[in-house]
């Protein structure tokens, strides 16, 4: 099986994160599926596994991409070696659950 590039794999997640996005403002995080994510996705629900362990990962992915946004920063910029966006998290995705709700969501998801 051939090794995807790392462009490849990003524009996947990306795909994937658009797709939590909309149905997290339209439809709220609890009553959002992984199944539904991958339907909106138009990819398979085994393929979102590949991507990401669980919905929670997505929507802190989601999250992470937000803040690197408002940083100023790009996860596909590396001005210093190798990137991760863990070390520019800010808080733990946990803190964030309060925004689940569609108002603050639409807000920080977008």
């Amino acid at each position: 099986m051939p090794k995807l590039s790392r462009q490849v794999i990003e524009e996947r997640k990306t795909v994937i994160e658009d797709a939590t996005r909309e149905l997290l403002i339209k439809q709220g995080f609890h009553a959002t599926s992984m199944r539904d994510i991958a339907r909106r996705a138009k990819i398979s629900l085994g393929n979102v596994y590949n991507y990401f362990e669980t919905k929670e990962a997505i929507f802190e992915s989601i999250i992470n991409r937000y803040l690197l946004r408002k940083a100023g920063l790009s996860i596909t910029s590396t001005q210093a070696g190798d990137f991760s966006v863990k070390t520019v998290t800010l808080a733990p995705v946990s803190q964030f659950a309060v925004f689940t709700s569609r108002k603050v969501c639409s807000r920080f998801c977008a």
